[in-house]
């Protein structure tokens, strides 16, 4: 059997909880006072957990880029593209179904089965799935960006993440003097983090640079909820300018801490437990949202409590029944091919 990498079991848990961490601040973030406590702690809290999905498509990349590991195209569409296809669909037709039958109180009827399938079609069951579109994208383009990510062109990947950066995250940073600077580019952002995730798990970084990118990642952390109270007080927004994955602060916090996780845990041996935990990552994203919808429907994000320690609880609460679902499921010969990504 195939060693796993430990690090990669513990961001994936990690993530998965900050993931929907995000979604439940959401619930409240953008109407509370701009100046109030309440949206001073929460976006402290939000600018923790930005960190979420960037890490994820570093550990794609990591994975899916490694020279090692051998991946023909056809391996790709029958074995990756297709599973997370088919994830996509039945997902989609399951929040669909949940929103316009059971949420909607809809009566089924031809019209009704008529919108439930347009809904699956279009990916309106629920907006954390459209993120599986961006998976499928990348997937697309595995086969030409292996062409570049060897360990003998090293140079040339330090110059393409360096011109990728630039590209990507000057709008942001010239938006920190109040300058707008908006351009066509060649790549997106999400490129950055596949590419950067493959190039920090494969070559080693001495140890001084390695200390100046944590101090860099700090700093870009502290700085996220400073930025992003600013300029919501600034514009009279709730603006999550600074909390965009083509930031320079999320860019940097979120290479730094992959980096350090790697330094920590890349020697430590794997666990029952965590390698448990990490094959329910992806059921646990796809489910919470399920979880969230039925507290909603429940009145609980209108407890009478103190909204920093609900939105703490409520986290905790939804990533627990979460797991608790999908580990039912991954019991389920048939089922748990619609929790698992290969």
């Amino acid at each position: 059997m195939k060693k796993r990498i430990v690090y990669f079991d513990v961001l994936k848990v990690i993530t998965c909880f900050m993931v929907i961490m995000i979604h439940v601040i959401s619930r409240n973030w953008y109407v509370l006072d701009l100046k109030s406590n309440e949206f001073t702690f929460l976006t402290i809290l939000d600018s923790f957990c930005r960190c979420a999905v960037p890490i994820y498509l570093m550990i794609s990349g990591a994975i899916f880029l490694n020279e090692d590991k051998n991946i023909k195209i056809k391996d790709m569409f029958r074995k990756y593209i297709l599973n997370i296809f088919l994830i996509y669909l039945f997902w989609n037709m399951t929040y669909s179904i949940l929103n316009i039958i059971v949420y909607g109180n809809k009566i089924i009827n031809v019209k009704v089965l008529k919108d439930i399938f347009i809904s699956t079609i279009l990916g309106n069951g629920i907006f954390h799935l459209k993120f599986l579109v961006t998976i499928i994208g990348f997937y697309l383009c595995v086969p030409f960006v292996r062409c570049i990510t060897k360990k003998e062109n090293k140079n040339l990947l330090q110059y393409l993440i360096i011109l990728l950066f630039i590209f990507t995250c000057t709008p942001s940073i010239l938006t920190v003097f109040n300058i707008n600077l908006k351009y066509p580019t060649l790549f997106t952002g999400f490129t950055l983090y596949f590419i950067l995730g493959y190039y920090l798990n494969t070559f080693e970084i001495n140890k001084k640079f390695r200390y100046f990118i944590y101090i860099i990642g700090l700093i870009s952390l502290i700085i996220t909820p400073i930025l992003t109270i600013n300029y919501s007080i600034l514009n009279n927004i709730h603006s999550q300018r600074f909390f965009e994955y083509g930031s320079f602060n999320i860019y940097l916090y979120s290479a730094s801490l992959f980096l350090l996780f790697k330094n920590i845990f890349n020697k430590k041996e794997e666990t029952k437990v965590l390698n448990g935990l990490s094959k329910l990552y992806f059921g646990v994203y796809l489910i919470h949202g399920l979880v969230l919808g039925l507290l909603l429907k429940l009145n609980v994000f209108g407890l009478n409590m103190n909204l920093n320690i609900k939105t703490i609880i409520i986290s905790c609460f939804v990533f627990i029944i979460s797991l608790i679902v999908s580990f039912v499921l991954s019991k389920i010969p048939f089922v748990k091919r619609l929790i698992y990504v290969k």
